[in-house]
């Protein structure tokens, strides 16, 4: 788990005046599994960042991940209503709302209408007020989520005296942190690597037409360590952070690292191509995952490249294997250059992303309120954000 408490100022400036972190206990796959370890451990972040910032928190933006997340691209189409055929921002209204209108299964919640191009007669525009056509179309990636496992997570932070104000797919918060708006309009992939999920993002014309979450991350690759090597899950994450590689090359083979590295009494020789491979194996059935859910043609004719984030982009060469198996060129991304040094690691992508969905979330209410309230002075306040 991990929190960014932020100051923002009247102008829409922002200034990160505390963090925290702690090890994620009670909770698996984005999903729940003990209540009360995870409350406990949520408690004990919340009083980490807050004496950290010297602020008392009273709400939270809130990072969501697993695989009761799902989308669906749904198109809508209007005839523009205008006797001369020039579009209306009624006409915009009229297309959005059907085509955010598709109805849920039971036990399903919407979390994000992610709005992709408008269409003219067919042909994509940006911004069609004021122009002329037949008909206008627009299609969303409707993104929502298992109601229970949502409503587990609400509840996990109201446990701890706290409302969420708002709630974020961690795919959505990561990618808008990673991918320029270059990228995102030449069309990319973001795929953030955590230690117990993978969500990625595919952009296409500035807009993600697609997200997914998978149940795989860091800890199943440690995991298959300790089975493969036989070795204790402490060792096996020491070794595959200091000498995995996600790429099995001919010259691991013949070559060993020691358990310990002392070759004192109960140390182990392990052979590296054993090592790597086990790695490679996972890492590949899941970037095949990725592969296979977003159409490798679509990939390949639709997207300038992979831009991989997460804990999990730290090991060695997972860039090469993402490339080989995506089919596109694949790279470990960086976060925007305003970003303080200690932030810049792959493990702060969601967490980061989450702090700028609020900024604008806070933007947006105060400019309702001054529409509502006319021009005033708007006091300062704390945020906190958290993923997990």
């Amino acid at each position: 788990m991990r929190a960014l408490v932020g100051e923002v100022f009247p102008d829409q400036s922002l200034n990160i005046i505390g963090r925290a972190e702690v090890d994620s206990v009670g909770i698996a796959k984005g999903r729940i599994q003990n209540f009360r370890q995870a409350s406990d451990r949520l408690g004990e972040l919340i009083e980490r960042a807050e004496s950290g910032a010297g602020v008392t928190i009273d709400s939270v933006y809130l990072a969501l991940a697993g695989a009761h997340l799902e989308g669906a691209s749904h198109p809508a189409v209007t005839r523009v209503r205008d006797p001369s055929n020039r579009v209306s921002p009624r006409d915009l209204q009229r297309v959005d709302r059907e085509a955010k209108s598709k109805e849920l299964a039971a036990g399903r919640v919407y979390i994000h209408f992610i709005r992709n191009s408008y269409r003219l007669d067919g042909r994509r525009v940006e911004d069609p007020v004021g122009m002329t056509a037949e008909e206008v179309g627009v299609t969303y990636w409707l993104l929502h989520g298992g109601e229970k496992a949502v409503s587990e997570h609400i509840h996990l932070v109201n446990s701890q005296s706290l409302k969420v104000a708002d709630v974020i797919v961690s795919s959505v918060a990561s990618a808008c942190m990673v991918a320029s708006a270059e990228e995102k309009r030449a069309g990319c992939l973001t795929v953030d690597i955590g230690a117990g999920t993978t969500d990625y993002a595919l952009y296409e014309h500035g807009s993600i037409v697609r997200t997914g979450s998978i149940p795989v991350g860091g800890g199943h690759l440690t995991n298959d360590l300790t089975v493969g090597l036989r070795v204790l899950p402490d060792a096996a994450e020491e070794l595959k952070c200091e000498r995995g590689a996600a790429v099995t090359e001919p010259g691991d083979r013949g070559e060993t690292v020691h358990l310990y590295g002392d070759l004192t009494i109960g140390d182990k020789a392990i052979d590296l191509s054993s090592l790597n491979r086990i790695l490679e194996v996972r890492l590949e059935e899941l970037f095949e995952l990725i592969r296979d859910e977003c159409g490798e043609s679509r990939l390949r004719e639709g997207s300038s490249g992979a831009l991989l984030t997460g804990g999990t982009s730290r090991l060695a060469k997972v860039d090469t294997l993402a490339e080989r198996v995506l089919g596109i060129p694949a790279r470990v991304a960086s976060h925007p250059d305003w970003v303080a040094e200690e932030l810049q690691g792959p493990e702060s992508s969601t967490v980061l992303g989450v702090l700028h969905y609020a900024l604008e979330a806070e933007a947006d209410r105060q400019a309702a309120q001054a529409r509502r309230r006319g021009p005033g002075r708007v006091g300062r306040f704390s945020r906190f954000l958290r993923s997990s």
